[in-house]
């Protein structure tokens, strides 16, 4: 998994603003990823509780009764542990009418509001505008050429490996293995 460091900055720089965190990009450019996996990790490594730390992935057809905004409020309340910041993620949040509302009271309760979406009006200017001028957008794109590099080194290390492990014949790592005959002369 690529790390991508560059948006966890971004998105820390951010962190305890009184802003909501709006999370764009294309259809597959590791959003999800990013927020629910790498930026959640970060969180537990700087000391947050993981039962501060509510995620909804409202793409998840599990999870389709909480594309009603009262519904994922409810759900919310129910996990929120006393009175103290939490961090809520939501996912696709593009999936539920009215979202506007449901993010300012959850951001007006205190809570670290993040969110990410990939259609048309999240990708437009329109969200902050939406969101009475209280988000910040964090634009991600599927690979930047920092990452494609990491990528390129790893693989070429892992390759580079494999070729030493074999005595630097390095076109046995391009063959098949041999396949063993049975022995039949029992």
């Amino acid at each position: 998994m690529i790390k991508r460091p560059s948006y966890i900055e971004k998105l820390d720089r951010y962190r305890d603003k009184d802003l909501i965190k709006v999370i764009t990009g294309v259809h597959r450019s590791g959003k999800s990823i990013l927020l629910f996996e790498l930026y959640a990790k970060h969180l537990i490594k700087d000391g947050v509780k993981k039962d501060h730390i509510i995620k909804v992935n409202l793409e998840n057809i599990r999870n389709r009764p909480l594309r009603d905004a009262e519904a994922l409020m409810a759900h919310i309340s129910q996990r929120v542990k006393g009175r103290s910041k939490h961090y809520i993620f939501i996912d696709e949040i593009q999936y539920i009418d009215g979202f506007e509302d449901l993010l300012n009271t959850l951001k007006n309760q205190g809570h670290d509001v993040y969110i990410t979406g990939s259609n048309s009006k999240l990708l437009s200017g329109d969200i902050n505008t939406a969101l009475r001028g209280r988000s910040i957008e964090i634009r991600v794109f599927p690979l930047s050429f920092a990452d494609f590099l990491i990528i390129k080194v790893v693989i070429e290390t892992k390759l580079f490996v494999n070729i030493l492990s074999m005595e630097g014949f390095h076109m046995l790592h391009w063959q098949k293995p041999l396949q063993k005959k049975p022995n039949i002369s029992k």
